[in-house]
């Protein structure tokens, strides 16, 4: 068994994949393998991927499937992984240090740890440390990650309790999967180190102008699929969850508001439904600071958040 599992997602990505490829095999730490699904590629992608498969055929495992999304996607990678970690790597980002495996792996067994959360400062070749507190719940309250690359997930939690990405979501997908695994998580711990580049680049699916309505459509996703998973848990059990749902609902209610034509009868009513059912589970703060606004009508609250972007500009 591979120490860590990297997963990748592969969708035309020519001008990218290289250097990402490159970033994950120049590792010092070699015990890790890569998984990756070429979801139906048109451009250069597949020949990037066929060559490294050539150079190093006992480390990568390798995929095409007809285009089906990205959920899909790296559930297929999943599926293939033997590694104990995973490590979920956007084919258009890099590692951005040849020591990161190497400093994780080291992290995990002075913690023994089932999750890793990195921080925000450039590595700087300093030994190697973490920070936990001593309740999960805690812990969880004032350690939050919008982006999973910028964690590490223990297999074996995510296969025992068959957490997948929702198919045909596209935004989102990855929040939700998260939210789902840090239900049954044990022991998370955060790094001050960040080893993972996100690119910032026109056309992709998160930062295009054209992402509201997927966006709107994915925050409805995640609040109703969150609702019918945590129902059988104990407030208790999921209390650090409020402030992850209410920023779903803060992101829910800011898509609406830059939405062409929404019918703002049944948005309202979609919200309030979302805030009662949530409530009923113990989750608090839910009605409170901005989002009270939004108790009246949600249009009141898309009202004042437009204006105050337009203000910002």
């Amino acid at each position: 068994m591979p120490r860590f599992s990297i997963i990748v997602p592969v969708y035309n990505v020519e001008p990218y994949l290289q250097e990402c490829l490159d970033s994950i095999f120049s590792q010092d730490f070699k015990d890790f393998e890569v998984c990756i699904v070429n979801d139906g590629s048109l451009d250069g992608s597949s020949k990037i991927c066929e060559d490294f498969l050539h150079k190093y055929p006992e480390q990568i495992k390798y995929f095409i499937q007809k285009n089906q999304g990205v959920s899909v996607a790296r559930n297929q990678a999943m599926d293939m992984a033997s590694g104990e970690y995973l490590w979920f790597v956007d084919a258009d980002d890099y590692i951005n240090s040849n020591k990161a495996l190497e400093y994780i792996n080291t992290v995990l067994l002075a913690s023994g740890c089932d999750t890793i959360f990195f921080g925000s400062e450039h590595y700087n070749n300093q030994a190697a440390g973490y920070f936990e507190e001593a309740e999960k719940s805690s812990f969880l309250q004032s350690h939050i990650c919008f982006c999973n690359p910028l964690m590490i997930f223990k297999r074996s939690i995510v296969a025992e309790n068959q957490i997948k990405f929702t198919a045909g979501m596209k935004m989102g997908e990855d929040l939700e999967f998260q939210y789902k695994y840090l239900i049954h998580c044990n022991r998370p711990i955060a790094i001050e180190y960040n080893f993972y580049h996100i690119r910032e680049r026109e056309g992709s699916a998160s930062r295009s102008n054209s992402s509201y309505s997927d966006n709107l459509i994915g925050n409805s996703s995640i609040l109703k699929n969150m609702i019918s998973y945590i129902e059988p848990f104990e407030a208790g059990e999921i209390k650090w969850m409020s402030s992850r749902i209410a920023e779903r609902l803060k992101s829910y209610l800011q898509s609406c508001s830059m939405v062409n034509d929404v019918d703002w009868a049944s948005v309202n009513r979609e919200y309030h439904a979302f805030v009662d059912k949530f409530e009923s589970f113990g989750l608090e703060g839910l009605k409170t600071g901005s989002l009270r606004l939004a108790l009246l009508h949600v249009r009141l609250y898309c009202m004042a958040f437009k204006t105050f972007t337009l203000l910002k500009k």
